[in-house]
């Protein structure tokens, strides 16, 4: 399959493609394949706007397709001049 790639659909979520949430599994599945000669190359999941709700009677933010993961607000670069 030379020049073909291809993304394993989420078990869970028909909307996104199969991810790993820690580096560590990633670094995992990664070697799994590689030892079976089927190169890789990670990339990004980036979250829309639209992932995340706010929960009831709280000001509290959760992704809605993984509720129990921390949610970090993106940080800010500070410029100096």
């Amino acid at each position: 399959m030379q020049g073909v790639a291809l993304i394993d659909a989420h078990e869970s979520f028909t909307d996104l493609p199969a991810f790993y949430e820690s580096p560590l599994e990633l670094l995992d599945r990664s070697s799994f394949l590689a030892a079976r000669g089927i190169s890789t190359r990670p990339i990004a999941l980036v979250t829309r706007p639209e992932d995340f709700e706010v929960v009831e009677n709280t000001a509290e933010v959760r992704n809605k397709f993984l509720p129990n993961a921390l949610f970090r607000c993106p940080c800010l670069l500070n410029t100096f001049l």
